[in-house]
Parts: structure tokens; sequence; C-alpha cells
């Protein structure tokens, strides 16, 4: 059972303070539906440019085993693999070469 206030301008401002309260609610769901919306287009850019990246790995190493025929790595078809190739084979293909630190 809920008490009311016995007096009425209490009861306005309590009423006013609950209408305030439900309205915040509101934005906040609105907010929150925005930004769920925003990560998954986030979500989906990074798978896309994920593939991208796959893609144009693929195209450089293709390029480098045909323009250098004899550098590949024994077992791979002509294709020089990018992921387990040496710096070295890499700058051998004509790859620019960077270094990470770890």
């Amino acid at each position: 059972m809920l008490h009311r206030p016995a007096d009425p301008a209490t009861a306005a401002e309590l009423g006013a303070e609950v209408q305030r309260l439900r309205d915040e609610l509101g934005a906040l769901r609105e907010r929150a539906q925005a930004a769920a919306e925003r990560g998954d287009r986030a979500e989906r850019e990074v798978a896309a440019l994920q593939e991208r990246v796959a893609t144009m790995k693929r195209a450089a190493a293709q390029a480098a085993a045909a323009s250098h025929p004899g550098h590949a790595d024994e077992g791979s078809n002509g294709k020089l693999d990018l992921n387990t190739a040496s710096s070295e084979q890499l700058r051998e293909v004509g790859l620019s070469v960077t270094r990470r630190r770890v």
C-alpha cells in the first residue's frame, strides 16, 4: 500500500520529481540504444578492415613471390608466408619492415 503525503504541495513536488526521473530514464535508455548501435557498427567496420588486411597480406605475398620466385619458402608453392617470414626475407622481396617493440 502506498502512502500519499497529506500535504498537496508535497504530493505535487513528489509527482514532479517522479516525472523528472521517468524522463531522465527514458533519455538514458535512448542514449544506451544509440551507444549499442554505434558499437555494432564499429564491430562491423573492424571485421571489414580485418578482411581487407588479410586480403592485402595475401596480395603482397603473391606479388612478392611472383617478383622474386627464388626467395619463396620451400613447400609454400612459390608464396612467401608473411606470418612466418623473417625480416630479412621480407626485405629481400622489397617489403618495408618496422620492428615492433614488445
